[in-house]
């Protein structure tokens, strides 16, 4: 019954036959959208429109169903369908007259509109229009209550009234009604109450429709009230309104009191709170999606109590059942919680005197009950329809009046009783004494509290206002309850649907609920909703036809039945037939598609007709439906209808993508870019890629080659071939990207109560750092306010550690940090897969580990967090290769992981072990940041990884390639047993790491241990179900537990699919074939069967250990239950019982009894009560979070593993203690043969790793403070002796002028606590670099004599002479400890010899004898004599001075007996430093540091002549960078005087003792100065390639084409690209003697490519032509670039020639290539420098343009460490 269509009350009977055919011939067809086009029929039923509006054309069809449109995939695509059948709908315009008011999605892939129908803009209320679509996009049906005819209304849309006009009207209505004042405002519980809501609708009233305010009122004083009404916006009269408080119920006065165990949160303040976070909804990140209820008194927190008991007994009833009522939505519909999408669900008690629970929108409310009744909670069917309200509400949303309020009544009715599936009744449980003991009876509506109607002839008609209950919802809702029993009840009696009934109802209500119904649909409309839902049910075709049949019935028994003239075919389903079929009513056609390959030419389909009627020919005929097939339909009144019946099969699918790609390597998650086919993975710089075997996913149907779990090279772009079903294929290309150069958010901690700090692996840059907005700190819980940042600062000498203050962090609180937009001093952004941290407050547990792997000479350890690495720590660390201690050469960290370098490779098979076991009191500790040591590890075996394929066991460790099947434990030895492969049983001690392996004669199901031996399920063919029990056999093994020799064999007449061996050495094996089958005992002693009773195919045993009971749980049918049987000492089987909950409780596969056998636990998280007395065993207990698996280790707790969630619960409580973070997703966890230890099983890439951990005791776990943690560690690694930590913070911009800032390094208290965060140890330098380190010497002051003198102009300079004596003896002790560091692996960097310079002013100069470096070249001959001064350092190499190098410089008389060589670093004088300053100002340069002069000059003979070219040797200038200095921005430039030009000189920032430095490298000496700067061009700002142009122009390696702009997409010159690769090198300019005769010397290029031609760069055709106007191609650059780093002598990084020689085979046009060109490709390629444009192309012969010059350019500067 809806007002909205203008019905009178008494005409219900005469409107319910709305299916009835009337006879209507279109007058044309009409089209369908996706240019389809369906013959006019007739439609189901029409609606007539209000009296008093003329239409003069037939009203619209209420119901279409059938395939009734092409492909709609947008509301422009349904409009511009209904746009093209004006004459079915009857909207001339509907993009103006409806609106798209909501567009849900199923888990079938089905779309639901809902439209709502608009007058003029203002919306009508109750006119709606649901618009169904397919999978395939298609519309199937639709339901409209729309009236078309409203376009003829004369309504003015302009209203007198404003909405708080209208809100104060219903107000004082309602005042009125109640008989008192009402107060707005407030609050209901935790939620803040708002102002009245207004909104203005087009109302049907009186026969007729005016203007009017749809008015939403609530208030909490002076009682709980919620209200709906409709005000006329004219006259502001209330023409309707009703309370919107949905009562379950009205009276009792029972109160059942059983008290429950639940989740509950412990809180900071050690009190329990009814908060539950148990729940897949609850997320950590936001805290959202809990359970909590909350006591009317105390808003603002859920009820506690100072222990885990709750002595309120309607807050544990509400608490409880409301856990259940989710956990019911989730199991059975997907549902997450009451909105669908993790909302949480609030229950509010002990609200007052009130005899009412109710839905107020937001939360349940509970009254304490008046004088009616005083208990409100303790009735699960109760609550289930409470929560239910919630769930229309945010689904069909059902108008609470009239019919649809009985409707929204109702189904909370439905969905209570299967929920609570003991009965049919609703609230029976609360001991209601009057009536008949229940609130309402959905099979006897009659005996409720309030007698109700079953059927339509009892229908109460009352007016639609609060005084007679909204129009009768908790009256009439009695017709759809009874036709909800009918229903289910039909559906039990089909068969093979036994006992399905309820559940399916369920299904049918959820789907009306979700897809079909609308805010104002009757009681029909649920008919027609339910008839729908129905044919969605995910069934065989005959079990839907029946169940669609049982529904119809239920509804026309209560007197809502459809006509006997009805001769439609209703379903139709067919072998091969993917998804549902498109059957039109209007047109009498069925069109179905069948998945792709199936044959239509000979099908039998299973069709359901209208009922009553007959159906020919027969559905028993075969036909062939790729043709036209023709089926008379006949209604039970003899009327026929011809159908038509036409199949097609399903097109192949042609998605060919890539959709997953994961390698063993990586350290974040795969890119994948589907419009470019390319997938990025990231991985560190000296991980190896030359051997991966990548799991690849792909589009469904599709194929991909390689295929996945091949090994690759993934040295060079990998390209793979994705075959389509269709036998489209897609080129894709992964390249695995070694990125150790972008810097990594490696970790965080909390350092008080306003205070993080975070550590990066690189430098960090002090211009991005401090914009408050690149960072974010999140609350992982819900209910705490995330901190807001009120500062950035750095720390003042390492400049990875960043601090943020915040305002204040909760205790004991997770907390998630985030940064973007912030760069390292190398110009590199944080890579995306490194850009979040977590960090907790008072964090007291310790670091786990989880792996030790070596793999040639590396080996890592791998922790479930990022650990801090002291070096003295490292110390303790001892790794043993076949008993021989091996030397660490160095130690990296990545993350979690710490990798060490060996001093030499491990080989395959040999036997690697470490330990870690720190001295106590050491100081120095691995640890978390937060202070938690590793705990000490003895001796323990490594998996060796270096090529062994058999299985590794260790102490605690157990490494095997390939997939295990199933693991068992030992129950009181340290021995792990496991199905390996097809044939094979292992056995690994886990103690002395002894390994042995059985292979058997057929392939093991199932391993068991009892009694001292270990017994082996073995089949003989795979599991069907058509493998009938007498027909079926099988073995089972019994194997020695110490060698695996097999003791006996003997065949079973059964199929094992598991197996069970009590102490009376009876074995029991369940089937797992047959369907309905047999679960048998055997002797052990004799082989003889005992005994066999029925059990479903396929179910897992599990033997109680505390009585003689068997349980059982299938596996293959939904919904699953849980059987018992008894068995006793001689192994007969007796008293089989089912589960008392058939389909109650969600169940998976996995079910484990208790140690005690107390409690049954299954892995959806049911958790069932065992008892000795059959009837009363397996009752529902409570339910704990789901898991994978389960074990129960000796002591107070067991565990469960869900992915990489491991939660630790009490025994005897069941209640949740502690949850971990595993560091991979778990497969299996197993108990120990110790308290809390435990074995977890993970699966990586192809292997399969066991690894045993002991769970601490709280008790043992440290509890320093944060903050003197990470102090007392930093001191450790510094070898700081004081206790006393000075604050070390800096701000990230200059402090301001004459004041100290809030922190200071030495100055004044304040600001942010000290972080002490120890780095990670520092990589080796990269080759080519010189770093002071064990293999270097400094001479004292007593080996120099110095000397200071002033000249004319007032330059104060130095001269400086070391003793040549002393300095050679440096040279050969730095040289002795290089070659000892090299045995040991520990060398790095060169030889070198400093000599410092305490006094630098103007300038130094360094005298030495020439022999005397002479000598030194030959004692060392890679040495480097390095003056340090207080701003900078000139590493010289000795090799300068080698003879040969001399006579190039000086000539051959260039070296006598009284040659000196001077070693200069001076300042400029003031007018060479004037005219550099304003040259870097005219081009937009800032000088950071003062230009300085370097200078070697040799005087020799009485001549003195200066060495500015090093004949292609690099030499490096160091220059201390002030702290202020933006390192990603900072660039070297060298000064010509003569041409006043600065010109770029390749350079590279770096931290040594705390200090940034920029090392300067070029193969001359001139003067150098540090600037800072920015360019950028107008036609870049889009492109690209925008950063790689701008980082190399504001470096002037590259230039513009004009002041503004670069022309980045010409193709650059050989002339261009000459002189870009000349100034990269940072050569020097040669403008004479060109050797091309096509370079004129008075060429803007001349002087860069003669120096390019010097420097064997470039060489010309054999015409000696240069060709500097022509395009350079890919593989002339590759040649170029190959030189230059050749030149720059790093040839490492071209790859070695073995890798190269097969480089080019990967590309399909490798012949192409030019012979000169071929070597320098593969190399490129090789190295990583240079890729081909994809997988198999390189295409050499392309042209380059300026954008690609910069891209490549930028790389191989970068590998350099040009820049």
């Amino acid at each position: 019954m809806k007002v909205f269509r203008l019905r009178q009350v008494g005409a219900v009977g005469a409107a319910l036959s709305l299916l009835v055919s009337v006879a209507w011939t279109p007058a044309t067809a009409f089209a369908v959208g996706g240019g389809e086009t369906l013959q006019g029929a007739s439609p189901i039923a029409a609606v007539q429109p209000p009296a008093g509006i003329a239409t003069g054309e037939e009203a619209p069809p209420r119901l279409l169903q059938g395939k009734l449109s092409g492909a709609i995939r947008s509301e422009a695509e349904l409009f511009a369908y209904m746009e093209s059948n004006p004459n079915v709908f009857g909207f001339d315009a509907p993009r103006d007259e409806l609106e798209v008011v909501k567009v849900d999605g199923d888990a079938q892939g089905k779309q639901h509109y809902l439209l709502q129908q608009y007058y003029e803009g203002v919306p009508v209320y109750g006119m709606y229009m649901r618009a169904h679509t397919g999978t395939d996009r298609r519309l199937y049906a639709i339901t409209n209550d729309t009236q078309p005819a409203l376009n003829g209304l004369a309504l003015d849309t302009n209203p007198v009234l404003d909405g708080q006009q209208a809100g104060a009207a219903l107000q004082a209505s309602v005042e009125a009604a109640i008989g008192s004042a009402i107060t707005l405002g407030g609050r209901i519980g935790p939620r803040e109450i708002g102002q009245p809501k207004a909104e203005l609708i087009v109302y049907p009233w009186r026969d007729s429709y005016v203007l009017a305010y749809r008015v939403q009122l609530e208030y909490a004083q002076p009682t709980i009230g919620r209200w709906t009404g409709f005000v006329d916006a004219t006259t502001g009269e209330v023409l309707k309104k009703f309370s919107y408080m949905a009562k379950a119920f009205g009276y009792g006065n029972g109160y059942y009191g059983e008290q429950r165990s639940f989740p509950v949160t412990l809180q900071e303040d050690n009190r329990y709170y009814l908060l539950d976070k148990s729940k897949s909804m609850y997320r950590e990140e936001s805290g959202d999606g809990v359970i909590a209820t909350y006591d009317w008194e105390n808003p603002f927190f859920p009820v506690s109590s100072n222990s885990s008991s709750f002595n309120d007994p309607e807050a544990v009833d509400a608490h409880y059942y409301a856990g259940e009522v989710y956990d019911f939505y989730k199991e059975r519909f997907g549902r997450e919680s009451l909105d669908g999408r993790g909302s949480s669900i609030i229950s509010v008690v002990n609200a007052g005197p009130i005899d009412n629970a109710y839905w107020d929108g937001s939360q349940i409310v509970y009254g304490d009950g008046n004088s009616l009744f005083e208990c409100l909670t303790c009735g699960k069917d109760v609550i289930a329809h409470e929560l239910t309200h919630a769930v229309t509400e945010f689904t069909a949303n059902l108008e609470y009046v009239g019919q649809s309020g009985a409707l929204n009544e109702s189904i909370s009715d439905m969905m209570a009783a299967v929920f609570d599936a003991d009965d049919w009744m609703i609230g029976e449980d609360l001991n209601i004494k009057e009536g008949h003991g229940v609130l309402r009876d959905m099979k006897t509506p009659a005996r409720g509290l309030d007698p109700q109607p079953a059927t339509m002839a009892d229908y109460v008609s009352l007016p639609e206002d609060e005084a007679h209950d909204n129009g009768g919802v908790h009256i009439n809702s009695g017709i759809p309850n009874r036709a909800a029993y009918l229903i289910a009840t039909e559906i039990d009696r089909i068969p093979g649907l036994e006992g399905q009934g309820r559940n399916l109802l369920g299904q049918i209500v959820y789907g009306a609920l979700t897809a079909y119904l609308t805010p104002t649909s009757g009681f029909e409309e649920a008919r027609d909703a339910f008839v729908l839902a129905a044919g969605d049910l995910e069934l065989s075709e005959s079990a839907r036809n029946a169940v669609a049949l049982a529904v119809q019935n239920g509804w026309t028994s209560v007197g809502l039945g459809y006509t006997s003239a009805e001769n439609d075919i209703v379903s139709f389903s067919a072998a091969g037939m993917t998804g549902f079929p498109a059957i039109n009513k209007l047109a009498h056609t069925v069109t179905f598609e069948a998945k792709f390959g199936t044959d239509l030419t000979s099908l039998m389909p299973a069709m359901r007709v209208s009922p009553g009627a007959t159906v020919t020919p027969g559905t028993d005929q075969a036909q062939d439906f790729t043709k036209l097939v023709t089926y008379t339909v006949t209604s039970s009144n003899g009327q026929s209808q011809v159908w038509t019946v036409q199949g097609t099969v399903a097109a192949p699918q042609s998605e060919a993508d890539i959709v997953d790609f994961q390698t063993v390597v990586q350290t974040g998650a795969s890119i994948i870019d589907p419009i470019a086919r390319t997938v990025k993975v990231y991985v560190e710089a000296d991980d190896k890629i030359d051997s991966l075997a990548p799991q690849i996913g792909v589009s469904p149907g599709a194929t991909v080659t390689p295929s996945s779990g091949v090994y690759r090279n993934f040295n060079q772009s990998v390209g793979y071939t994705v075959t389509a079903q269709d036998g489209t294929t897609r080129q894709w290309s992964v390249t695995v990207i070694k990125d150790s150069g972008s810097p990594k958010l490696v970790a965080s901690a909390s350092l008080g109560d306003t205070s993080v700090g975070l550590l990066f692996d690189k430098p960090m840059s002090l211009s991005s750092l401090g914009n408050l907005s690149n960072y974010g700190v999140a609350s992982l819980r819900g209910d705490i306010e995330n901190p807001r940042i009120v500062k950035v600062e750095i720390d003042c000498t390492d400049p990875r550690i960043v601090y943020l203050t915040t305002t204040a962090l909760a205790s004991q609180n997770a907390y998630q940090i985030s940064v973007s937009n912030v760069k390292s001093v190398n110009g590199h952004d944080v890579r995306p897969d490194w850009s979040t941290s977590y960090f907790l407050t008072d964090d007291t547990m310790a670091p786990m580990l989880s792996t030790a792997r070596v793999d040639g000479d590396r080996f890592a350890l791998t922790f479930n967090e990022y650990v801090r690495v002291p070096i003295a720590a490292v110390t303790y660390v001892s790794i043993y290769v076949n008993g021989t201690k091996r030397t660490i050469t160095e130690t990296r960290q990545t993350g979690r992981k710490v990798a060490f370098t060996l001093d030499k490779a491990t080989e395959p098979g040999d036997d690697v072990q470490f330990s870690y076991l720190p001295p106590a009191g050491s100081g120095a500790y691995l640890a978390d940041l937060s202070g938690n040591q590793v705990p000490p590890i003895r001796q323990t075996k490594a998996i060796n990884r270096s090529g062994t394929a058999a299985p590794v066991a260790a102490e605690n460790w157990l490494h095997v390639n390939g997939q295990l099947k199933q693991t068992i434990m030992h129950p009181t030895e340290p021995i792990l047993y496991a199905i390996q492969g097809d044939r094979s049983v292992l056995l690994a001690n886990l103690e002395t790491g002894r390994t042995a392996t059985a292979t058997l004669a057929l392939q093991p199901e199932r391993l068991y241990f009892a009694n001292g031996k270990l017994y082996v399920a073995l089949i003989t063919a795979p599991h069907s179900s058509y493998w009938w029990e007498e027909e079926q056999n099988g073995f089972i093994a019994v194997l020695h537990p110490e060698t695996l020799k097999q003791e006996d064999w003997f065949e079973i007449d059964i199929d094992p699919y598991d197996i069970a061996v009590d102490a009376n050495n009876v074995l029991y094996v369940s089937s797992g074939s047959g369907q309905w089958t047999n679960l048998s005992s055997y002797s052990l002693a004799t082989h003889a069967k005992i005994q066999s009773a029925s059990i479903r195919q396929a179910s897992y045993l599990q033997l109680s250990p505390a009585m003689s009971r068997l349980y059982a749980v299938n596996t293959d049918s939904i919904p699953r239950d849980i059987s018992a049987y008894n068995i006793d000492s001689a192994g007969k089987i007796s008293g089989e019982v089912d589960s008392p909950y058939h389909g109650d409780y969600p169940l998976s596969t996995l079910l484990r009894v208790t140690p005690d056998g107390k409690y049954l636990l299954n892995g959806a998280g049911t958790v069932f009560m065992t008892n000795a007395d059959v009837q009363r065993d397996m009752r529902f207990s409570r339910t704990i979070a789901k898991f994978e698996e389960a074990a129960f280790p000796r002591g107070t707790y067991f565990y469960t593993i869900d992915g990489r969630t491991m939660r630790q619960y009490e025994y005897e409580t069941l209640d949740l203690h502690q949850t971990f973070v595993l560091p991979m997703k778990a497969e299996s966890i197993l108990a120990g043969n110790k308290e809390n230890e435990l074995l977890i099983r993970y699966a990586e890439g192809n292997g399969t790793t066991v690894v045993k951990i002991s769970v601490p005791r709280e008790e043992t776990l440290s509890s320093g403070a944060t903050v003197q943690g990470l102090r007392a560690a930093a001191q450790a690694v510094a070898g700081a002796a004081s206790a006393s930590v000075q604050l070390n913070a800096c701000p990230v911009t200059p402090p301001p002028t004459g004041g100290g800032g809030s922190v200071g390094g030495g100055g004044g208290g304040g600001g942010v606590p000290p972080i002490m965060i120890p780095p990670p140890v520092v990589p080796p330098a990269e080759s080519g670099e010189t770093t002071i380190g064990s293999s270097s010497v400094q001479l004292g002051s007593e080996d120099l004599t110095s000397k200071e003198a002033t000249d004319a102009q007032g330059r104060t300079e130095t001269s400086v002479t070391p003793d040549s004596g002393k300095l050679l003896d440096a040279v050969r002790t730095a040289q002795a400890g290089f070659e000892q560091a090299q045995k040991n692996g520990t060398a790095s960097g060169n030889p070198t010899v400093v000599l410092p310079v305490a006094a630098f002013k103007d300038g130094v100069n360094v005298q030495v004898a020439t022999s005397t470096l002479q000598a030194a070249q030959l004692a060392s001959p890679n040495g480097i004599l390095a003056v340090q001064t207080e701003s900078a350092v000139y590493r010289v190499p000795v090799r300068l001075f080698g003879e040969q190098a001399l006579r190039l410089a000086h000539g051959n008389n260039a070296v006598t007996s009284d040659s000196t060589t001077t070693l200069t670093i001076e300042t400029l004088d003031s007018k060479l430093d004037q005219q550099v300053q304003s040259q870097l100002t005219g081009e937009g340069f800032r000088p950071v540091t003062a230009s300085l002069n370097f200078g070697i000059r040799v005087e020799s003979g009485g001549t003195s002549k200066e060495i500015t070219d090093f004949n292609g040797v690099y030499v490096t200038r160091s220059f201390v960078l002030p702290a202020t200095a933006d390192a990603a921005r900072v660039s070297a430039m060298v000064y010509d005087p003569d041409a006043k030009q600065l010109l770029f000189i390749p350079s590279s920032v770096r931290t040594e003792s705390g200090k940034q430095l920029l090392d300067v490298k070029s193969p001359h000496n001139s003067i150098y100065t540090v600037v800072q700067g920015a360019k950028t061009f107008e036609d870049v700002k889009q492109h690209w390639a925008k950063a790689d142009i701008e980082l190399l122009a504001s470096k002037k390696v590259m230039q513009g084409t004009g002041s503004v702009a670069f022309d980045p997409n010409r193709a650059i010159t050989r002339a261009e690209f000459a002189s870009t690769l000349v100034r990269s090198l940072g050569l020097q300019a040669t403008v004479k003697g060109s050797r091309f005769s096509d370079v004129a010397d008075s060429a803007w290029y001349a002087g860069a490519v003669n120096a390019a031609a010097g420097a064997g760069l470039v060489t010309g055709g054999a015409d000696e032509r240069f060709r500097p106007d022509g395009q350079i191609t890919r593989q002339e650059m590759a040649a170029m670039l190959a030189r230059a780093v050749q030149y720059a002598g790093q040839e490492q990084l071209l790859g070695d020639q073995a890798s190269s020689k097969s480089v080019l085979s990967g590309f399909a046009d490798a012949k192409s290539i030019a012979a000169w060109a071929q070597e320098d490709v593969a190399h490129l390629v090789a190295g990583g420098i240079m890729q081909g444009i994809s997988a198999t192309r390189f295409d050499p012969t392309a042209p380059v343009s300026r954008a690609q010059t910069a891209s490549a350019l930028k790389r191989i500067l970068q590998k350099l460490a040009f820049i």
